[in-house]
């Protein structure tokens, strides 16, 4: 969403701002407040779109195919807006402690995890448009879902830029 982007980009400049200064409490406070803001926008957001599903679709399509489609593919949309929002805060992080390299190989391992879903999905197991629908939101699960672990989990790692700020070394 275009919130969690700027939340990220707000992020990103204020731990590179810190990570210069080598204020380590503003880091340490940066990743909390960000984390939890992340997390709420991400849980209102799927609030917001789960209270206002028996209204919107109907606004741009009154098709009963795209209805149904838009109906099947709510949970999906629902469950994934807060690790969406999560991974995006959590890329300012990464951004602003300057891993770019870890940053570009997270993407791409994730994208090429997500996209093995997506084609092994519609390939082979799909029978239906549901279900190709279905292999597309599992794929885009995966996708944020392991951005998000791969950043948290480098947070943790001794190479990472910030991670004195984040652990103590």
């Amino acid at each position: 969403s275009r919130e969690a982007d700027a939340l990220a980009v707000a992020a990103q400049t204020l731990m590179a701002q810190s990570i210069t200064r080598e204020d380590e409490e503003a880091v340490v406070e940066i990743v909390k407040k960000v984390c939890g803001l992340g997390l709420v926008l991400g849980t209102v957001t799927a609030l917001l779109i789960q209270a206002s599903s028996g209204i919107l679709p109907g606004l741009f399509s009154d098709d009963q195919s795209v209805l149904s489609g838009i109906d099947f593919l709510l949970p999906f949309v629902v469950l994934t807006q807060p690790i969406t929002a999560l991974a995006f805060v959590l890329d300012g992080v990464m951004y602003g402690g300057s891993d770019f390299n870890f940053a570009a190989k997270c993407m791409f391992v994730s994208a090429a995890s997500a996209t093995s879903v997506m084609a092994l999905g519609v390939n082979f197991f799909a029978e239906s448009d549901y279900d190709v629908l279905t292999s597309i939101w599992v794929g885009n699960t995966v996708l944020m879902s392991m951005r998000l672990l791969a950043i948290s989990y480098r947070m943790q790692q001794k190479g990472a830029p910030f991670r004195k700020y984040l652990i103590g070394d």
